[in-house]
């Protein structure tokens, strides 16, 4: 058995003489066991080294082995401080050689001479391709849309992790494949996607970087005159200003609530028809700003009407030729609900003659006697 015992050869040469001579010659030699070539190896993902690893042993020679030499029938090149000649070597197989069988070929030599061979069978995982889209041309501001998972599955998926950014909620999420996000403000985002899947316990990933762009919402607002009263027409100017794209045709819509007709003018004039005179009240006005990209942005403001004063006066009858004035008294009101009372009084007759005072009650004489029908007395 070789590599157990030492053999011994022996050689003896006779010549053709009468009586032959002869000669012995004996030596001893060792027989070396041939060493057994066996591989391992891993299954790793496109672009990664594989491990190539020589387990060979000489089977109880007294023999070294004194070389390694690999060789690969797939495109690729060895790893930074590897090569042919290593015990253990990494390889990276080209990413086109993907999902096909590759093999290596190890031959294994003893300082003696001996040498053997085996091969196996290598199994590089494809990547999967990283993919998602959002299904929309445009999308705006503070509206909820969803990003759906377009990623090229090569096995079984494993997890999923996805990063918005800034100004979003949620700012990331876990192995949901389609998730719905908001941005609360316009500007460029970057969306990253982590794909991972696995394949019988060997797992391959991918990663992609899109970046999408939120549209701002149009900017509304508007104002009116300083104080209204009930028997006011309300002049109301639009403040509203586009952002990331033009205000549309029509994009204007003033909501007066209730049973009030709204308006789709730039700038409305409106009087709230039900509205009580002496008592005023609040009401609440709302404009929605729609640009051409359909984003959409409304402001709702409360606006305070001011009750007008209640008129109650009371005077005693004159007759022609009565050289006594007119008695008048004011009883005149108005609703205390927004803190108003009434700053002065001015007295108007037929048109002509006026006083202004804040009377309550008082005698007037400076009047024309012979006034005929009489006096149409107006306060205000």
């Amino acid at each position: 058995n070789c590599g157990d015992s030492i053999e011994q050869i022996k050689l003896t040469v006779i010549d053709n003489q009468l009586p032959s001579c002869s000669n012995t010659e004996v030596i001893y030699i060792d027989v070396a066991c041939n060493p057994t070539a066996i591989i391992t190896s891993d299954t790793v993902c496109e672009g990664e080294a594989t491990e190539l690893s020589s387990i060979s042993s000489r089977d109880g020679g007294t023999s070294t082995i004194d070389s390694v030499l690999w060789s690969l029938n797939g495109l690729g090149q060895y790893s930074i401080n590897s090569d042919s000649n290593l015990a253990v070597t990494n390889f990276i197989f080209n990413q086109i050689n993907c999902q096909q069988i590759q093999t290596a070929i190890l031959k294994v030599t003893t300082e003696e001479g001996c040498s053997d061979i085996c091969d196996t069978n290598i199994y590089v995982r494809c990547n999967p391709i990283a993919d998602f889209n959002t299904g929309l041309n445009s999308t705006c501001a503070n509206t909820n849309f969803t990003i759906f998972n377009n990623s090229q599955p090569q096995g079984y998926l494993d997890s999923i992790h996805w990063d918005f950014g800034p100004f979003s909620t949620p700012n990331f999420v876990n192995n949901i494949e389609n998730p719905n996000i908001v941005y609360s403000l316009g500007g460029y985002y970057d969306i990253i996607m982590y794909y991972q899947e696995d394949f019988f316990g060997n797992k391959c990933w991918d990663t992609i970087v899109k970046t999408i762009h939120i549209d701002s919402l149009p900017y509304a607002n508007f104002t009116w005159q300083d104080s209204v009263c009930a028997n006011d027409i309300i002049i109301f100017e639009n403040l509203s200003q586009s952002t990331s794209n033009n205000i549309s045709n029509n994009g204007y819509f003033w909501n007066f609530f209730g049973s009030n007709i709204p308006s789709n003018q730039i700038n409305p004039t409106y009087q709230y028809s039900d509205i009580n005179l002496y008592t005023g009240g609040t009401r609440y006005v709302e404009l929605t700003v729609t640009d051409i990209e359909g984003c959409k942005n409304s402001i709702i403001d409360s606006l305070d009407i001011l009750p007008i004063p209640f008129m109650n006066i009371t005077t005693n009858n004159r007759c022609d030729n009565d050289t006594n004035g007119f008695s008048f008294n004011n009883f005149s009101s108005v609703n205390p609900i927004f803190g108003d009372s009434i700053l002065l009084n001015q007295w108007i007759f037929n048109g002509n003659y006026w006083y202004m005072k804040n009377w309550q009650t008082t005698d007037y004489n400076n009047l024309p006697i012979n006034e005929s029908p009489g006096y149409n007395l107006n306060l205000g």
